[in-house]
């Protein structure tokens, strides 16, 4: 360990981080849900004229929104926080490619265009330098992949929402309704899936950076032992 330089615990916001990913999981997976749901309800309605089963399946939604956001954000928030505490441990380790400055590891989540690989490229070093590899895992790469195009995917399903008519006098408007639950649905699954990707994958780099960083902080060394490697007892009177 580098003289002087402090390390950072990654225990407790690690599990926090983990809990609320899991939470962004059931949350995309209660939206996926949600939009079978409209779209039974806005074939009902559709059949039966009653305009009330669409005001309330957009209730639903709208119930829905607010806390994901929420969970969301705060699963945001926490992976930036083990990112960087993970980043700054790396100037505890001797020698160790620490790549780019600790400060990216919040910057690149906040700047446009940035933030589609300066987080990875930050994963890519703490992985590489806490794991003892000399390239990236794939894990890293696959995470990041599926988070873009989980984040591409829901960007779409707003992107795509179409202008919905206020009111409804024919089954053509009805069909509409049917029509965009029927698409959004389409949506949601893409990014249940992705996200489902992303979030294991994610949990599963917590998990093993933290253990692998927590285990080379207790042994106060700069490496691991290699075959047949020992460590040197300390001078007599110590």
């Amino acid at each position: 360990m580098e003289p002087g330089i402090r390390t950072r615990a990654l225990r407790g916001v690690g599990v926090a981080a983990i809990v609320t990913v899991i939470l962004v999981v059931i949350g995309d997976l209660v939206n996926v849900l949600l939009q079978l749901v409209g779209g039974a309800m806005a074939q009902e309605a559709m059949r039966t004229g009653d305009v009330d089963l669409l005001n309330q399946a957009a209730l639903l939604e709208g119930l829905l929104a607010l806390p994901y956001l929420a969970v969301l954000i705060t699963a945001a928030v926490l992976v930036i926080i083990w990112m960087w505490r993970a980043r700054m441990n790396l100037e505890a380790f001797p020698g160790t490619q620490r790549g780019m400055r600790s400060g990216w590891a919040i910057a690149g989540w906040l700047i446009p265009f940035v933030n589609l690989v300066v987080p990875f490229k930050v994963m890519g070093t703490i992985a590489r330098a806490s794991l003892w590899r000399q390239k990236t895992p794939a894990t890293v790469g696959i995470w990041w992949a599926a988070w873009l195009l989980a984040s591409v995917a829901a960007g779409a399903s707003v992107s795509a929402t179409p202008v919905l008519p206020t009111v409804l006098e024919t089954p053509a408007d009805f069909q509409r309704y049917v029509d965009y639950y029927q698409s959004a649905f389409g949506w949601a699954l893409a990014e249940l899936a992705l996200t489902v990707v992303a979030g294991v994958l994610l949990i599963r780099l917590i998990v093993t950076i933290g253990r692998a960083q927590e285990a080379r902080i207790a042994r106060g060394r700069s490496g691991p032992l290699m075959p047949g490697e020992t460590v040197a007892a300390p001078p007599p009177g110590r």
